[in-house]
């Protein structure tokens, strides 16, 4: 019931800005149509919000770009909580909130931190783990490494050595692996 009207806002936001769907083909153009949400000019007024979400779009893959950038509706919105949650409310419509500490991240001097939480939040979205049935743990290893891809490793690093938990433990491990991989497929290049 919740999913339902979460994609009824998304939909309802999207509908009074655009009639057919638009298709990015590239990151400028993703920009431009994520903006022309109603729901997410909050984060166009915010100028070094904005600019951070630019950044981060501007790492994402050709994949990711395409993924997104395909009739997507994205919406971002403002709650309490802590970092960030990813909904994906259909296939089309996709919601991330955005809790305080995370607005805060993406809003600092340094901003790659929050960056790559909203990069790992967008990985949820991408591999569509709403609609599968998959651990949590594997969730949120996959959405890790969603956000590797995209240049954040450090930084998760950085957020995961801050918490306690076998499962950081584990993810951290998962993150390790992946930069000893990257190491030697480079020594061999």
């Amino acid at each position: 019931m919740a999913t339902e009207l979460l994609s009824k806002l998304v939909r309802f936001s999207f509908k009074s800005k655009r009639s057919t769907v638009e298709v990015a083909r590239g990151p400028r153009d993703f920009l431009r149509i994520l903006g022309s949400a109603p729901l997410n000019h909050w984060c166009i007024e915010n100028k070094i919000l904005w600019r951070s979400i630019e950044e981060l779009v501007e790492t994402f893959t050709p994949e990711a770009c395409q993924f997104f950038g395909w009739g997507t509706n994205l919406v971002f919105l403002k709650s309490n909580g802590h970092f960030g949650c990813a909904i994906g409310a259909t296939q089309a419509d996709y919601l991330i909130i955005i809790f305080p500490n995370l607005l805060n991240y993406l809003q600092s001097a340094a901003p790659r931190v929050g960056q790559a939480i909203l990069a790992h939040e967008l990985g949820h979205l991408y591999y569509r783990h709403a609609e599968k049935t998959i651990s949590p743990l594997e969730a949120q290893i996959e959405a890790d490494e969603f956000a590797y891809q995209l240049g954040y490793g450090r930084e998760l690093e950085q957020i995961l050595i801050e918490q306690s938990g076998m499962e950081i433990k584990v993810r951290l491990a998962y993150l390790t692996s992946l930069w000893a991989t990257d190491r030697a497929s480079d020594r061999v290049s």
